[in-house]
């Protein structure tokens, strides 16, 4: 609780460091998958910005994909209570590419 990440865009650089182009355009580099797996459900205080759109409420089970490498995005909790969120990141597959199309 009372933890914040400010709007940002992710770039992935940490995981591209052996690449000498670092832009994080998913048009020059779909490489890279990420989703947000909602461990708790969500509680007053609980935030999550994707652009100009806040999600909310959110069920635990429930996953979430969005461009993070071009659509600003935040979290914060502002509540009392926990709110844990896991994030997986990691190459994708033909089978992640049919699941986010859907």
């Amino acid at each position: 609780t009372g933890m914040m990440l400010h709007l940002h865009i992710d770039s992935l650089t940490g995981l591209r460091k052996n690449r000498t182009d670092q832009s994080s355009s998913r048009a020059d580099d779909d490489e890279w998958g990420r989703c947000f797996v909602m461990l708790e459900d969500w509680a007053p205080g609980h935030i999550i910005q994707f652009g100009n759109t806040y999600v909310h409420p959110w069920r635990a089970g429930d996953v979430i994909w969005f461009d993070w490498a071009n659509i600003p995005h935040s979290t914060a909790n502002t509540g009392p209570w926990p709110r844990s969120i896991a994030k997986i990141t990691g190459k994708v597959t033909d089978k992640y590419r049919n699941l986010i199309s859907v």
